[in-house]
């Protein structure tokens, strides 16, 4: 099964939002509670964060709460019709961000309802979730 809304690039970077935060909790919850290996270095996740300074945290920061407006922006012009995602706008102008922005989010739209398709020829469930306040009001978050 796939949570198509929840496959979203976030930035021209294609920093990648995988779930809404009810999701994402329920995707620690279940790996949790699964009993699944887990390996990861955390000393060296751990010496990562603690070499970032203050100043690039800020930028950091800053940055993804720009994607997040811009994934807000975005997806509020979206809507679920015949099982594929669809967006209205035309033009990046249309909700203010660069064209970089528009055209990443553009793609990954248009790659998201590839996977979907893809899918459903291989006979997988697929779960396409609307676009609805609950979700854009979570990327304000």
């Amino acid at each position: 099964m796939i949570m198509a809304a929840c496959l979203l690039t976030a930035s021209c970077n294609n920093i990648q939002k995988t779930a809404s935060p009810a999701d994402e909790t329920s995707n620690v919850q279940k790996i949790a509670e699964s009993g699944e290996f887990i390996d990861i270095n955390i000393k060296k996740f751990s010496d990562e964060l603690s070499t970032v300074n203050t100043k690039v945290l800020s930028a950091l920061k800053n940055d993804k709460d720009k994607a997040f407006a811009a994934l807000y922006r975005f997806y509020g012009h979206v809507q679920l019709i015949d099982s594929c995602y669809v967006c209205s706008l035309k033009s990046a102008a249309e909700i203010n961000v660069s064209q970089t922005v528009f055209e990443t989010l553009k793609n990954n739209l248009d790659d998201m309802n590839e996977q979907i398709e893809s899918l459903r020829k291989a006979r997988e469930k697929v779960s396409l979730p609307d676009i609805d306040n609950d979700y854009l009001k979570s990327l304000l978050r």
